[in-house]
């Protein structure tokens, strides 16, 4: 994805709507495109100010045009909206409210047996989990996928990928003993993944990454290892950043079952990140390097690496 190019093309376009009075349906959605969408981060930490009176103008055109007891599918992505926002900005409070709400509304207007309702699931096991109920979330997470399978025909579970592929992470974070479920989920992620995706190296790598959880060094490494050659091919942004962080991760679990193969790797891993402008960055990724280097007695070998 191109961040900088999507954001350069919203701000250049967005004020032609901002003077036409007529368009304040466009100009409402668009700024609601430019806070949902993938490179919502950015301008939310780039523009922070904007991003906050968008988010007022948003909410005042609502306000002032629909009531609660309004509820149709521009209303539906409002909510999302405020979702989105709420977590974007570390509002997680009002991020938990407002999902409680959408959870509520969508079972009232449109019952359990939708994908709408599923995706609010998510939503609200989300927000739990920011709001430090982890063990919770995970209930909400499964049953968002247990909606969909009933709803879904097996030639379309592809799109329940990223669902498998989050909750084997969350597992690792709020069930860490749940080594099958951990190893399970997160093989049906990659299986429901598309080789042709440009993603398809962050399936490859959570496989990877709950391999070497669980234990199996042998078989993460050589996932990290097809990861990677995905990631060197694919056109992503900051491919290089990613580059060096799984350089790092790959060696680290090489030396787990192969030290001797691993000592040059790690070196190797060590001196690209120093060298590279995500050193600071990259500190805690390096130090782990490091460690594994001391604790062999494999460091330090040059001056300029301490």
């Amino acid at each position: 994805y191109k961040n900088n190019d999507a954001i350069k093309l919203f701000n250049k376009y967005i004020p032609l709507f901002e003077q036409n009075s007529s368009f304040i349906r466009y100009e409402i959605e668009l700024k609601m495109l430019i806070l949902t969408i993938f490179c919502r981060n950015v301008f939310i930490k780039d523009h922070k100010d904007l991003a906050h009176k968008y988010f007022n103008d948003i909410n005042s055109y609502f306000s002032k045009r629909f009531t609660s007891k309004t509820f149709n599918k521009f209303i539906r992505s409002f909510i999302g909206f405020k979702i989105i926002f709420y977590k974007e900005t570390g509002n997680y409070k009002e991020m938990l409210k407002e999902c409680k709400n959408q959870l509520q509304i969508i079972k009232k207007n449109w019952g359990e047996k939708e994908h709408g309702y599923a995706r609010a699931c998510t939503d609200y096991g989300n927000a739990l989990r920011l709001n430090g109920k982890g063990k919770e979330s995970i209930k909400w997470y499964e049953k968002r996928i247990s909606v969909q399978k009933e709803l879904l025909e097996e030639e379309d579970y592809t799109v329940l990928r990223t669902p498998y592929n989050n909750l084997s992470i969350d597992l690792i974070e709020i069930k860490s003993k749940d080594y099958k479920k951990i190893k399970e989920y997160s093989k049906i992620a990659l299986d429901l993944a598309s080789s042709d995706s440009v993603y398809y190296y962050h399936s490859l790598h959570t496989y990877a990454y709950c391999l070497n959880y669980v234990g199996e060094y042998d078989e993460s490494y050589k996932y990290y290892n097809k990861s990677m050659k995905y990631l060197k091919a694919s056109s992503i942004d900051r491919k290089e950043k990613r580059i060096l962080k799984q350089n790092s991760q790959s060696a680290r679990v090489l030396s787990k079952f192969d030290l001797q193969k691993a000592i040059p790797k790690l070196k190797d891993a060590i001196d690209k990140m120093l060298k590279s402008k995500y050193s600071e960055e990259y500190k805690d990724e390096i130090k782990k390097c490091k460690k594994i280097l001391k604790d062999n007695k494999k460091w330090p070998l040059k001056k300029n690496y301490i």
